[in-house]
């Protein structure tokens, strides 16, 4: 099948998302594919995504790209993305595609600019929470509603539509990596957007914090910077580290959401996983979940001098296994075509 992904993820970019599994499934099963990454603008040039201009670069004959004039938060304006409309849609409206995979509501601007037979949207979060402007909303639901299929990472979502799939994340890793000389340490792997005042009281009670991110934007004398690294190698970095802690907001997005995929990194890498987070769909007891500052703290500090239950750990990566994963994809597209 001739395949595009229309995504805001660079294909080389070295934090890989669930949109990288499913595009190497499909390339595994010999389908010619397009990853058309949207939209890309001069915005590119600012320091802090220095990782995003070398996965730009490096992929630059691989992918295809949208090219904007204006930062991508302008569309939100109709009036706006109408100037999004002369910007590329030539070249991609010549070639037909047997099936288009769509991700983000930014995508509802600009899917029906591609000529395809079957459409399928990814939906990583709920919507529920998305503050939409001017006509987004109406775009977005004429998308969802006109897709063959929507595959949900959240099975709540997947009660709210009648052409959808529950497609949780998977788990790309089969066997933890034992360390027995871990530093007592925290670490945090993905973006830079995690609750900065839970990470500097951690860091001024004498936790040290290794954060590997694409930007820096948090400085403390316990808080050691490290920058991305590559997903392969990723597990044997962190398995130095004793505790791996996901501080998220506890925001209205908070409630809406899936196991990260950073916890599958982190299971692998014998960590012991604390959470801030006030989702129900997080149902695994490996997870520490909290819901203050307090807590988050001291259980961190306590299980700094505790081992995990690596029995438990390998279980829950049986459970969310790649190749159950990847099954599910090929069962879901027998179904369309």
């Amino acid at each position: 099948m001739k395949i595009a992904i229309l995504t805001s993820h660079f294909l080389e970019s070295k934090k890989e998302t669930n949109i990288h599994y499913i595009f190497n499934i499909l390339k595994k099963a010999n389908h010619e594919i397009d990853w058309v990454t949207y939209p890309v603008s001069l915005s590119l040039l600012r320091k802090h995504n220095s990782f995003k201009r070398k996965a730009f670069f490096k992929g630059y004959f691989k992918q295809k790209f949208i090219f904007v004039l204006f930062p991508p938060y302008i569309f939100t304006n109709k009036v706006f993305r109408f100037f999004l409309s002369f910007s590329f849609f030539r070249n991609f409206s010549k070639k037909e595609y047997d099936l288009l995979i769509t991700e983000g509501y930014q995508s509802s601007y600009i899917y029906s600019k591609f000529c395809f037979k079957k459409l399928i949207h990814r939906m990583s979060d709920d919507e529920k929470y998305l503050r939409f402007f001017s006509d987004e909303e109406k775009i977005y639901k004429k998308m969802t509603d006109s897709a063959d299929k929507i595959w949900s990472v959240l099975e709540k979502t997947s009660k709210n539509f009648d052409n959808i799939i529950y497609l949780p994340n998977p788990s790309v890793h089969e066997k933890i990596i034992i360390n027995n000389n871990k530093k007592n340490e925290a670490v945090y792997v993905g973006s830079n957007k995690f609750n900065v005042s839970l990470v500097k009281a951690l860091a001024k009670e004498g936790i040290k914090i290794n954060i590997y991110s694409e930007k820096q934007n948090i400085f403390h004398k316990n808080i050691k910077y490290h920058g991305l690294v590559d997903k392969k190698n990723l597990p044997k970095e962190l398995s130095q580290y004793k505790v791996g802690i996901i501080p998220f907001d506890l925001d209205e997005k908070n409630k809406f959401m899936e196991i990260p995929l950073k916890t599958f990194d982190y299971i692998a890498s014998g960590l012991h996983i604390i959470m801030f987070s006030s989702s129900d769909e997080i149902k695994t007891n490996i997870i520490i979940n909290v819901d203050n500052q307090e807590d988050f703290i001291n259980i961190t500090k306590k299980k700094m001098f505790e081992e995990p239950n690596y029995f438990e750990y390998q279980k829950v990566l049986e459970e969310k296994s790649f190749k159950t994963f990847s099954k599910s994809i090929e069962a879901f597209l027998k179904e369309i075509f």
